[in-house]
């Protein structure tokens, strides 16, 4: 059972791994095919928050809370609610 077992990690990340290849070439065919894209995304990317900074900030104190939720984890309230 212990070369099943193997058998289907390799297979299955083989398997994971081509089609995050696929993903990748085909989004990349894309934008190269539609660069504008790029700088229309930069463009409302700026416009939403008038910085670099802004962005690395937000991004520092909502990506923590984002992660936990995402994996299921409650974490307790900052107060008791009434």
């Amino acid at each position: 059972m212990t070369g099943f077992k193997q058998r289907f990690k390799t297979w299955f990340f083989q398997g994971l791994n081509e089609q995050n290849a696929v993903v990748v070439w085909t989004s990349a065919q894309y934008i190269l095919a539609n660069p504008d894209l790029i700088t229309t995304w930069k463009d409302r990317v700026m416009e939403a928050h008038h910085s670099v900074g802004t962005m690395f900030l937000l991004s520092a104190l909502l990506f923590p809370k984002l992660a936990l939720g995402l994996s299921g984890l409650q974490a307790p309230p900052l107060w008791p609610a009434y």
